[in-house]
């Protein structure tokens, strides 16, 4: 930058200055706090409550991490900003929650009051009638609202499936975890769909933990239906008697549909400008086209 903007002759003396080790380090706290600043001020100037996202993490220490997010209106526009991060250095449950949160406050001359509502994703230690957070919370503000992440409901239900269509899923993901966890299976596997000119060689796992990956793994599984069934054959695998019939393909057709719709609809809501209004809108338009048999957002099902 100093070359662009002054010349190389300014840039070489500028590379004489001495830095300490802190001197970065100290520039990015002073902007963080600055952002921090910034974003206290346009809180307390806000003519409506703010709307706050609370999440739990660990860290690659091994260490429970508190994330809040804002919602608030800055001149005629919704914004969100990240609040804070915190360690929760003890214990994590409902009580540490609230307290970090309190004192967050209390540091820098916050009203409590003025929060309307909260979302995070149901744990019991935040959601608890009794030692929750917002059990607590609502004892300082009785008009608070608790609200459910919406995309965290998504995963919540995805998980009651049918038994046939359970059934079809937990069997693709033994298949899948057999080829794709074992590295001789994988490296024949990949061996087989370069012979066959696949357009794709290797399967993708599926992970509770990471539960938008379910979609892309069934969509791949499926596309790779008939190079999976000769490499098992091949492999002496004893396949269940049900993968062999169309029923097994359609009800795969449509997971692999389904899942990855909802996951496509899940990641288009972490965007900036994005409600959950629009989220839902888009939704009950596809529920309306398969109402009226158009099945046009069923991809591989309409094949069946």
């Amino acid at each position: 930058m100093a070359t662009i903007v002054l010349g190389k002759e300014s840039s070489n003396k500028l590379k004489l200055v001495p830095l300490s080790n802190h001197v970065i380090q100290n520039r990015i706290s002073d902007l963080s706090s600055n952002i921090l600043d910034q974003v206290i001020a346009d809180i307390k100037a806000s003519p409506l409550k703010i709307s706050l996202q609370l999440d739990k993490t660990t860290d690659v220490a091994n260490c429970s991490q508190l994330i809040a997010l804002v919602r608030y209106v800055h001149d005629g526009a919704i914004m969100e900003d990240f609040r804070f991060c915190k360690d929760l250095k003890t214990t994590t449950k409902g009580k540490d929650v609230f307290q970090c949160v309190k004192d967050f406050f209390a540091k820098y001359d916050l009203d409590i009051q003025i929060i309307g509502s909260g979302c995070t994703d149901g744990a019991p230690d935040i959601l608890g009638n009794k030692s929750g957070f917002f059990a607590l919370m609502k004892q300082e503000i009785p008009h608070l609202q608790g609200t459910h992440c919406f995309l965290h409901r998504h995963a919540l239900a995805s998980k009651t499936l049918p038994p046939k269509l359970k059934k079809v899923l937990d069997n693709s993901v033994k298949i899948i975890n057999w080829i794709k966890g074992r590295a001789l299976n994988h490296c024949l596997f990949k061996s087989l769909c370069k012979d066959f000119g696949s357009e794709h060689s290797v399967l993708l796992f599926h992970t509770k933990v990471r539960w938008l990956s379910r979609g892309r793994a069934l969509m791949r599984f499926f596309e790779l239906q008939e190079e999976v069934k000769t490499f098992l054959k091949e492999r002496d695998y004893d396949l269940p008697e049900e993968i062999e019939s169309q029923e097994f393909n359609q009800m795969l057709a449509y997971l692999s549909d389904i899942f990855t719709r909802m996951s496509g609809l899940s990641v288009s809501l972490q965007g900036k400008n994005i409600n959950i209004l629009k989220c839902c809108e888009r939704l009950h338009l596809r529920c309306r086209r398969v109402k009226r048999g158009n099945l046009s957002n069923f991809h591989h099902s309409k094949k069946w």
